[in-house]
C-alpha cells in the first residue's frame, strides 16, 4: 500500500449570468469570463453551464480555449445533444484547425451526448 498525497489549489468563483452577443445570436455566458482567469491555463475542462441557450450556447469556451489552455488538454462539453452545444463544439473544432493545433474528437453517448476535445497526445481518452 503507498499513500499518494495530493495538493490542490481550488478557488472557486462565484460569476453572475450575462446575455452576451456571438455570431449575432444572443446567448448566456457568465461576467466577465474567460477574464477572470488571467494569466491561468488549464489541461481539463468541463463545460456544463450556463443554462442552455437555443444558439452557440456555452460559448464562452472559445475564448477560454483560445487564451487558457495547456499543450495537453482535454475539453468535455455536456449536453452536446443540443443544437446550441453542437453549433459551439463546431466553432470549438474550427478554431483548433484555425489555430493549426491538432485535436481529437469524439462523441459519448448515454442519457445525453457529450462532446470530447482533447489534444492529439491525449488520444487515449476518445477510446474510453
Amino acid at each position: 500500500f503507498r499513500r499518494v498525497l495530493f495538493r490542490s489549489s481550488i478557488n472557486i468563483k462565484h460569476l453572475n449570468l450575462d446575455e452576451v452577443t456571438y455570431k449575432g445570436e444572443k446567448t448566456l455566458s457568465y461576467k466577465d469570463m474567460p477574464n477572470i482567469f488571467g494569466d491561468d491555463k488549464f489541461d481539463f475542462i468541463v463545460v456544463d453551464a450556463p443554462f442552455g441557450s437555443p444558439r452557440y450556447s456555452r460559448s464562452q469556451i472559445i475564448d477560454i480555449a483560445k487564451y487558457h489552455l495547456n499543450d495537453q488538454f482535454c475539453i468535455i462539453i455536456d449536453d452536446y445533444n443540443r443544437p446550441g452545444e453542437i453549433e459551439t463544439g463546431s466553432e470549438l473544432i474550427g478554431l483548433f484547425k484555425e489555430l493549426n493545433i491538432q485535436v481529437e474528437v469524439t462523441e459519448y453517448l448515454g442519457a445525453k451526448k457529450h462532446l470530447l476535445v482533447c489534444s492529439e497526445n491525449l488520444i487515449f481518452l476518445t477510446t474510453m
